[in-house]
């Protein structure tokens, strides 16, 4: 059932390509904050990580995926979930900023497959590093865009970021984290279908 699900998701993001093929996405516009941008400032307003060798796709073999169940996300009420609580699911967690216009590509992907969480068991959780203020206030103004996306921010103490292994190097950035929490795979920048083809991939392992 689920791989008829992304692969409808895919031919819609597919569409949504061609339909801007008038302006293609640069570079500047898929990743906002890279891992080798020299602006400290913005690194730390945002969490990011400078790295002189991210990669932007990373596969972990199945026997050397680290075990991030302790990270966690709280909803803007303040509640906490943590990857542990939902083991036997696959979740996806991109951090993104509402100033980046690839943050906002990849955001509308996860809106889309946050609706489809009721037919499949998978989590999707859009992460902010940000205030919660101008965060939810982007999302308000946005509603027509985003209909009733859930917002997250990251985890604190010993539930935050670096429990995912040092690890935000470019905005957005997406993890894919197996059904026993454990970190399976991870990208950079916005990029038409991936997601859909991760959670095919994963959500079908054995």
């Amino acid at each position: 059932m689920f791989k008829a699900i992304a692969v409808a998701g895919l031919s819609t993001f597919a569409m949504l390509a061609q339909e801007t093929k008038e302006s293609p996405l640069k570079i500047g516009e898929e990743i906002c904050i890279t891992a080798n941008n020299t602006g400290a400032s913005a690194h730390m307003v945002l969490g990011t990580r400078p790295l002189n060798d991210a990669p932007p796709f990373l596969k972990i073999p199945r026997d050397q995926r680290p075990d991030v169940s302790d990270f966690g996300v709280c909803d803007e009420g303040g509640k906490l979930s943590l990857i542990r609580d939902h083991k036997g699911k696959i979740l996806v967690i991109t951090f993104w900023t509402y100033s980046c216009e690839g943050s906002l590509r990849q955001l509308k992907e996860l809106e889309y497959f946050q609706g489809e969480e009721k037919r499949g068991d998978f989590l999707v959780w859009p992460t902010h590093n940000e205030g919660w203020g101008p965060v939810m206030s982007f999302i308000r103004r946005k509603k027509a865009a985003f209909g009733e996306i859930r917002i997250f921010k990251a985890g604190i103490a010993e539930h935050g970021m670096h429990v995912l292994g040092n690890p935000i190097t470019a905005l957005p950035m997406t993890y894919v984290i197996d059904r026993k929490g454990r970190l399976a795979a991870s990208y950079s920048g916005y990029r038409v279908g991936r997601l859909a083809a991760l959670l095919n991939e994963y959500y079908n392992e054995k």
